[in-house]
């Protein structure tokens, strides 16, 4: 069986921590498989896999620790779009209307 993809070493914001959630995600199902009579053999890297999930999880638990902003955000200049906002872009970006000199 393939291993679990790795995630980014520390997450720094929504993206690194779904990668590592898919990681986690991924890292389950290896181990389910693995215990499984039918794939017995084809884990033989359970005990690493197992770790490793240990330390993504733990990462996870200090990025929130840290308080991480997983707010969404306009994909063009960065503001933080309301909760349930059904766009990527905010509407001064989508008309044109957002200057470099605003904060």
């Amino acid at each position: 069986m393939p291993l679990p993809p790795s995630p980014p070493e520390r997450i720094r914001d929504d993206l690194h921590l779904e990668e590592t959630e898919l990681s986690i995600t991924c890292a389950d199902v290896y181990l389910w498989l693995s215990q499984r009579q039918e794939f017995q053999g084809l884990g033989p890297d359970a005990e690493e896999v197992r770790e490793a999930r240990a330390e993504w999880s733990a990462n996870i638990d200090a990025a929130l620790l840290r308080r991480l902003e997983a707010a969404k955000r306009c994909a063009r200049c960065g503001r933080r779009l309301p909760t349930r906002y059904r766009y990527s872009v905010c509407n001064d970006c989508y008309y044109g209307r957002y200057d470099d000199s605003w904060p």
